[in-house]
């Protein structure tokens, strides 16, 4: 006997009316609810209305629920995304309900935060159904923040070359529908850090200048009475990041910049904009990754000094302090220094306040090691010797 026949099936009244309260709350619907993520109930429920029980064709409420069942809280397997898909299609088909806005956005966000290669691609293209369904009179369908949102987000974990092209775009359809007088939309700053995340993973030219240019906009509309479109702590860091990870022969500096930036606003007042050492750690990074291609050398010694800068800073401050990933960036800097006795002196001086720190991993003696002269090295950690346990005492905690 299969499951669906071996109880009594709740009516989709029954369904609609307990609809967004907890699945432990509904009454004649709780044995129903078991089982409303299997397709093969809604089929049953659909067959009932074909035979005549007409409290028994599922609502666009049962399928919603359905496909927001499949998912889970954090269920967007390539398997679920496409089983939400199919539950969709079966909405589209049906001659009784037609998908509603939050039809769509279940089905969009799934797929935005899948692993479906083509997932951004379908998701744009729900969203273009969506737009001509509303274009063509169906007032069950207004694309809102979420869904403009949702299909950025797709474009930004897509990896594709363009993409991120492709989400800032979808930024400014989203602006344009707001001055355009839409009601079901209001501007906030998560579509604008989603379109500068895109651009930091990107592997794009211009794209940590494109990253800057989003939060630069970001205070343009906020300067405007936009107060939720502010630029939060995880703007400064995408755009950060952004230089981090860019080919930019001036990164080091740039990146400087824009913490310095954060700092300011920071200590001027805002006190929500807190610097994370994460935003000391990218910046860091930008040092350390820096390369000139001349070979004068000339730019990865500025980016030493911009390091030994931002370092000394995060030491100081009271708002955050170094990481472990902080002291493996250090010595990935020190090894540019040019001059050996200067390099030996700054590394025995970042090892140092690494001990203190109890931030002594292995990785971080690897490339110690590399930057030093053999007998150096050994005079340092005293090979022969066990480690004090203070001098790893803080690595479980990062």
């Amino acid at each position: 006997m299969r499951c669906c026949d071996s109880i009594k099936l709740p009516t989709t009244n029954s369904i609609g009316r307990n609809y967004g309260t907890n699945t432990r709350d509904f009454d004649s619907g709780v044995e129903g609810m078991k089982y409303i993520r299997d397709e093969k109930y809604l089929s049953r429920l659909e067959n009932l209305y074909a035979n005549g029980k007409i409290d028994h064709h599922p609502s666009i409420v049962t399928y919603n629920k359905s496909m927001q069942e499949v998912g889970g809280k954090f269920n967007y397997s390539n398997d679920a995304v496409q089983r939400i898909e199919r539950i969709f299609r079966r909405v589209e088909n049906s001659p009784h309900v037609r998908p509603d806005t939050k039809s769509y956005t279940i089905v969009i966000s799934a797929l935005a935060r899948s692993k479906l290669k083509d997932a951004a691609t379908k998701a744009e293209n729900y969203f273009a159904e969506m737009i001509l369904r509303h274009k063509e009179g169906d007032w069950f369908i207004n694309p809102d923040e979420k869904v403009y949102t949702a299909v950025i987000r797709a474009w930004a974990k897509c990896r594709q070359k363009g993409a991120a092209q492709r989400a800032e775009t979808m930024l400014k359809l989203l602006e344009s529908s707001y001055t355009e007088g839409s009601m079901d939309i209001e501007l906030d700053s998560l579509a604008y850090n989603v379109v500068i995340e895109a651009w930091s993973t990107s592997n794009e030219d211009n794209a940590p200048y494109r990253a800057l240019s989003i939060l630069r906009r970001m205070d343009e509309v906020h300067a405007t009475g936009f107060y939720a479109v502010k630029p939060n702590i995880y703007s400064y860091l995408g755009v950060i990041n952004a230089f981090a990870r860019s080919k930019d022969e001036e990164k080091a500096q740039h990146a400087k910049n824009v913490l310095h930036e954060l700092i300011g606003k920071y200590e001027n007042g805002d006190r929500s904009l807190k610097p994370k050492f994460l935003a000391f750690n990218g910046v860091i990074q930008a040092c350390a990754s820096t390369y000139d291609r001349t070979g004068s050398r000339g730019r990865e010694v500025h980016a030493v000094r911009i390091a030994l800068e931002v370092f000394d800073a995060l030491c100081k401050a009271s708002y955050a302090y170094p990481d472990f990933t902080t002291y493996l960036l250090m010595m990935k800097v020190c090894a540019k220094i040019p001059d050996q006795e200067h390099r030996h002196r700054t590394v025995e001086n970042i090892f140092h306040l690494c001990c203190k720190d109890g931030l002594l991993g292995d990785q971080v003696i690897e490339i110690m090691k590399d930057a030093v002269r053999s007998d150096f090295f050994h005079l340092l950690i005293k090979q022969d010797a066990t480690f004090p346990s203070s001098w790893t005492s803080n690595l479980r905690r990062t």
